[in-house]
Parts: structure tokens; C-alpha cells; sequence
């Protein structure tokens, strides 16, 4: 697997396109008035979040999509959700002013999702059986030693 500092940036990247494919989405079905604001966003959601497991798949983490995967990648992103909302909650009860709490989201939550997806979403499960098991032998060693 790549370096993580050579993950992180195209991590992003994919982050913002997934972003605008979610604005873009969402301003064309509420902006015509087809939906309404909370169905337009779901769907803009859906789109943006499989927009971006298919391209985190294939250029970040370099493995194929697989509907488990997938899986983990849904609950990982709506982990964010709640951790955004958690932050808001806090820094709304502090009465912090806004943006504050909109550069706190941004600066925490990616990184964070990020590193939850390198370490369980896109993890190899062989490789951490593997890294495990090596470990185990590890320790093993220590007390015979």
C-alpha cells in the first residue's frame, strides 16, 4: 500500500470532486423544483458518496469495490455525519460564531475519515491477519526469549 502522505492528497482531491458532485446534484433536482430540499440532498448524498467510494477505490487505496467494502465506506461516512454534527452541537452550545465550527469540520472530520479508511474500510483483510499473526509470533518470541 502506498505511503500514507502519498494517500492524503489524492484523498482530498477525491473529498472536493465528490463535494461538487453533490452540489451539482443537488442544485439541479431542488434548483427545478423537482425535490425538495431534504430528498434532493439524500439522493446528491447517494450520489456524491458512491462517486466517491468507486474513485477512493480505485486511485487512493488501489483495491476493487466489493459490496462489503462498500458497506464500511457508508457507515465510515456516516460516522462523519455524526462527528460533524457532535462539533457543531458542541461549538453552537459554546456560541461559537459559525465559522469557526465550519474550519473545525473541515480540518478534523476528513482526516479523520481518512484514517478509519486506510485502517479498517480499505484494509486488506489478509494483510492484517497477516500483521496480526505476525505480532502474535512477536509476542510468543518474548517469552521463550
Amino acid at each position: 500500500m502506498k505511503g500514507f502522505s502519498r494517500q492524503l492528497a489524492p484523498f482530498l482531491c477525491i473529498g472536493l470532486g465528490a463535494t461538487a458532485v453533490h452540489v451539482a446534484v443537488a442544485t439541479y433536482l431542488i434548483g427545478t423544483h423537482m425535490m425538495s430540499l431534504a430528498v434532493g440532498n439524500a439522493i446528491a448524498f447517494v450520489f456524491a458518496n458512491v462517486c466517491s467510494y468507486l474513485l477512493q477505490s480505485a486511485y487512493v487505496f488501489q483495491r476493487a469495490p466489493t459490496p462489503a467494502r462498500y458497506w464500511r465506506f457508508l457507515s465510515v461516512s456516516l460516522g462523519g455525519l455524526a462527528v460533524v454534527v457532535a462539533i457543531s452541537s458542541v461549538l453552537g452550545v459554546l456560541q461559537v460564531h459559525y465559522l469557526v465550527g465550519i474550519v473545525a469540520v473541515v480540518s478534523i472530520v476528513p482526516f479523520l475519515t481518512f484514517l478509519v479508511h486506510r485502517g479498517w474500510t480499505f484494509q486488506d483483510r489478509s494483510e492484517a491477519q497477516a500483521r496480526r499473526t505476525l505480532n502474535d509470533f512477536a509476542r510468543a518470541g518474548r517469552w521463550i526469549a
